[in-house]
């Protein structure tokens, strides 16, 4: 966390820019340009400012993203609109607190507040939550607490808007686990007990309430089915290729329950091979599982050089690289054919039944992402249950086939057939 000097950035940016233009020295300037970007975002995530002390602030700021009650307390973040004292900046973000009785902030607001704010840090303890960090990662400058506020533009964000709804639906129902089926739909998690978090955190679970492949893999490949159903039922749309017909469905799903996750992590990452793999399938072209992981990962990375400062960077691309590394050679030895259909084709000749090789098939998944996962799980979270390969074969399957789909159908059909819903 200690950047170049910003001269210094922008001169090993030019520097490598030029490096590459005249095809001179290409993997070693691709990564100085790297490393100069990433310095120029640490410059932008980490001004010096306000100061180390709370002080009063008059604040106009554009709430982001959902805000979050926990208890008396309601929490949200903001991005200035106008230059404050204490030296904070417009376009500078803010993440404050408001005590009961706090107003119900939506998403796109305009509040004019007055608050204590001070310069973003955390505490220093070891073994425990990296709260600087984080705060670094989403680019928040200062942090503080609510003394009075006034509404000045009831102005909404459409999409943030839309799932503070659904959350507000589905905490309306008082359903049991309607948190859980809120954390599958849409991967936000507001609504679930501290309890539920520790127990899929303790045993290595947290992953499926987190929008990430499985659920973006599962919308994608229901678009391409739709589409090459409709490519074949349709009079407009015979005369397409079945197959493009699909992959532009394919991309319109994965696209859509994208922005509805909130374009996560994980979910920006899933969403770039999901789309690769749909484009590549539309040419009729062969498109290399790593070449589709280099291109999310150099995406994310392009969009958000602090993406490494977030825990979910590494685990998310740790999971899909351990899969890649020890099923795309055998992949690529049969010209393209995917995992399931290449065991069992090799298993057909061995007289196997083909049930017993995708049962061979998931089982050798869960045992690959377990070693991966183990020393990862120990340097980021701590500790890895010792069932958690276990536990993760019955319910994974479980969620992505029905607890996700149904999870997500029944939170949107709120806002159309909330009965039914």
């Amino acid at each position: 966390m200690q950047p170049l000097p910003a001269g210094g950035a922008w001169l090993a940016a030019a520097s490598a820019a030029l490096c590459i233009a005249l095809r001179m020295w290409r993997p070693a300037a691709a990564l100085a340009f790297g490393v100069a970007w990433g310095s120029l975002a640490a410059h932008a995530a980490m001004p010096q400012r306000p100061a180390q002390h709370p002080q009063s602030a008059n604040l106009r700021l554009t709430v982001d993203g959902l805000p979050a009650r926990q208890g008396p307390v309601l929490r949200f973040e903001g991005t200035l609109a106008a230059s404050a004292s204490g030296g904070l900046q417009r376009g500078d973000r803010v993440r404050l607190s408001w005590m009961s009785p706090a107003p119900q902030l939506r998403p796109g607001q305009q509040w004019s507040l007055t608050a204590k704010v001070r310069r973003a840090r955390g505490s220093a303890n070891p073994h425990a939550f990296d709260y600087e960090r984080w705060l670094t990662r989403h680019r928040i400058v200062a942090t503080g607490y609510v003394v009075a506020g006034a509404l000045l533009a009831d102005a909404r964000h459409p999409i943030d808007d839309f799932r503070l709804r659904l959350r507000e639906r589905v905490a309306d129902l008082g359903l049991t686990r309607g948190g859980m089926a809120l954390a599958l739909a849409t991967g936000d998690g507001t609504l679930l007990e501290p309890e539920a978090w520790d127990r899929f955190r303790e045993t290595g679970t947290v992953h499926l309430l987190v929008i990430s492949g499985l659920h973006i893999g599962m919308f994608a490949a229901i678009g391409m089915a739709l589409g090459n159903l409709l490519a074949r039922a349709t009079p407009l749309t015979r005369r397409f290729r079945a197959r493009s017909v699909g992959a532009g469905f394919a991309i319109a799903s994965a696209l859509a329950y994208a922005t509805l996750a909130g374009w996560t992590l994980p979910v920006t990452r899933a969403t770039t091979m999901a789309c690769i793999g749909a484009l590549a399938a539309a040419a009729g072209r062969r498109v290399g599982a790593g070449a589709a992981f280099a291109a999310a990962l150099a995406l994310v990375l392009a969009m958000d050089p602090l993406a490494p400062l977030d825990t979910g960077f590494w685990l998310s691309f740790l999971a899909v690289a351990g899969l890649l590394a020890f099923f795309a050679p055998r992949t690529a030895r049969r010209a393209g054919a995917d995992v399931p259909a290449a065991l069992t084709a090799g298993a057909a000749s061995r007289g196997e039944p083909r049930w017993l090789t995708r049962a061979a098939a998931l089982v050798l998944a869960q045992l690959v992402v377990w070693v991966v996962f183990a020393p990862a799980l120990g340097i980021f979270v701590g500790h890895m249950h010792p069932f958690s390969p276990i536990i993760n074969l019955v319910l994974i399957p479980a969620v992505t086939i029905a607890a996700a789909p149904l999870s997500a159908l029944g939170v949107m059909m709120l806002s159309l057939v909330p009965q039914l819903g």
